[in-house]
C-alpha cells in the first residue's frame, strides 16, 4: 500500500467516524437505559422492564413461580396422605363424615399447624377478634382449609362439600407465621422452620398406617411409636431409608427440622451431605412428602446400608405424569432468594446444620 492510499484510508475513515457521532449520541442513552437497573426501592415499569431487560423478567417470574410451589404444591402427594393414609378422614371426624373426634383449629395449633391470616377474609377477621369462631369444632378447620388458609396444608373437597383428601407442601415444615394475630396464626414466613410442628403426632392420627408399618416390617402399633417419639421441631427424614427409628443411645432419630433460608451459597444441602439443594428437594419431594414424580439415586440400592429404600425399589421411583422435576428449579430459585434471618440464637443455624453430618453431631 502506498502512502498516498493510506492517507486516504486514514481519512476516509475518519470522515465516517465523524459522520456516525449523531447517531451514537442519539441511540446510545437509550441503549444505555434499557441496561440500568431500577433504582433502589423503586419498581421498573412492567411492559418496558419486560423489553428492556428479558434476564430480570425471567428472574421474577421464576420467584413467583418458585413461591407459588413452595407454599401451595402438593406435587401430587395427596394420593398418599388421603388417598392411601385417610388422614383427611380423621382431620374431618365422624360427625362431618370422617372417622373419630376430628381436629379442631384449637388442636391444630397445639400440633403446630399454622394460618395465614392474610388469606382470610375481613370479615372472617373480624370475628376472631370478637371471640365469636368457634375454634373447638373440626368444621372451622374445615372452613379454614377452603380457604386455603392453613399452612402447608390443602384440603380437597367433593361436590358435597366434604373433605376428600389431604395433600401437603414444602411450607408445612419449612414455614411458620409471625403471630401477630395471635399465637398460630398471623402473616408467613417462608424458610423459617416450624419448631412447633409435631409431624409425628399428626402422622398418628392417620386411621390407616398399615402402609407404612408394611414398608418398615413392623406392626401399626410400632410405627405410632417411633412417630410419637419424635415430638415438636422434628422429623426424621432416614426412618423410611434406613429403618432405624433410635440412636445407639436409644433416644430418637429424628432431627431438628431445618430452616429453608440462608441458602444461597450452600452446596452440600442434605444431612447426609450427599447432594445439592435441588437434590434435597427432589429426595424429599418424592421420598418424604411422597408425590408424584421421578427419583434416581442408585445408592438407596445399597441394602446393607439402606434396607428400607432398597427393597422398596426408592434408588429408582418413576410416576407419570411427573409432577415434580419441572419444578425443582424453580423451587431452588425461590429457596436461594430467602435470606438468612437472625432470630435470637438461630444466628444463619442452617449453615451450622448443612456443616454437620447427620445424627452423628460431627461437624466438619
Amino acid at each position: 500500500m502506498s502512502k498516498r492510499t493510506a492517507v486516504f484510508f486514514l481519512v476516509t475513515l475518519a470522515a465516517t467516524l465523524v459522520c456516525s457521532l449523531p447517531l451514537v449520541t442519539r441511540f446510545a442513552p437509550a441503549t444505555h437505559a434499557m441496561a440500568k437497573p431500577a433504582a433502589a426501592g423503586r419498581q421498573a415499569p412492567g411492559a418496558w422492564a419486560q423489553l428492556a431487560d428479558p434476564i430480570q423478567a425471567n428472574a421474577n417470574a421464576m420467584l413467583a413461580e418458585g413461591r407459588t410451589i413452595f407454599r401451595y404444591d402438593t406435587f401430587g402427594d395427596e394420593a398418599f396422605w388421603g388417598g392411601t393414609l385417610h388422614l383427611h378422614q380423621a382431620i374431618e371426624g365422624g360427625k362431618l363424615g370422617g372417622v373419630g373426634s376430628g381436629v379442631s383449629p384449637a388442636t391444630a395449633i397445639a400440633v403446630g399447624l399454622k394460618v395465614d391470616v392474610d388469606a382470610l377474609p375481613a370479615g372472617l377477621v373480624q370475628q376472631l377478634k370478637a371471640g365469636k369462631v368457634n375454634l373447638t369444632d373440626p368444621a372451622t378447620t374445615l372452613a379454614l382449609l377452603k380457604l386455603n388458609s392453613v399452612v402447608g396444608v390443602t384440603g380437597y373437597f367433593n361436590k358435597q362439600g366434604t373433605l376428600s383428601s389431604v395433600g401437603i407442601q414444602c411450607a408445612l415444615c419449612h414455614s411458620t407465621v409471625d403471630n401477630s394475630f395471635v399465637p398460630g396464626i398471623g402473616h408467613r414466613l417462608d424458610g423459617w422452620a416450624n419448631r412447633d410442628l409435631n409431624v409425628g403426632a399428626i402422622v398418628t392420627l392417620a386411621p390407616n398406617l398399615q402402609p407404612v408399618a408394611n414398608l418398615l416390617g413392623v406392626s401399626q402399633a410400632t410405627v405410632r411409636t417411633v412417630l410419637n417419639s419424635w415430638g415438636p421441631g422434628h422429623f426424621d427424614a432416614e426412618l423410611f431409608m434406613d429403618g432405624k427409628a433410635f440412636r445407639p443411645d436409644g433416644k430418637t432419630a429424628a432431627t431438628l427440622i431445618p430452616p429453608a433460608f440462608g441458602l444461597a451459597g450452600v452446596n452440600l444441602h442434605t444431612w447426609t451431605g450427599w447432594g445439592s439443594v435441588t437434590e434435597w428437594n427432589a429426595f424429599v419431594a418424592n421420598l418424604e412428602m411422597h408425590g408424584q414424580g421421578t427419583f434416581y439415586d442408585p445408592r438407596l440400592n445399597n441394602a446393607a446400608q439402606f434396607p428400607v429404600a432398597a427393597r422398596a425399589g426408592f434408588g429408582d421411583v418413576r410416576h407419570a405424569p411427573d409432577l415434580i422435576t419441572a419444578k425443582l428449579a424453580p423451587l431452588h430459585f425461590y429457596q436461594l432468594a430467602i435470606a438468612a434471618i437472625r432470630r435470637h440464637n438461630e444466628v444463619n443455624i442452617v449453615t451450622i446444620f448443612f456443616l454437620c453430618f447427620g445424627n452423628s453431631g460431627v461437624c466438619y
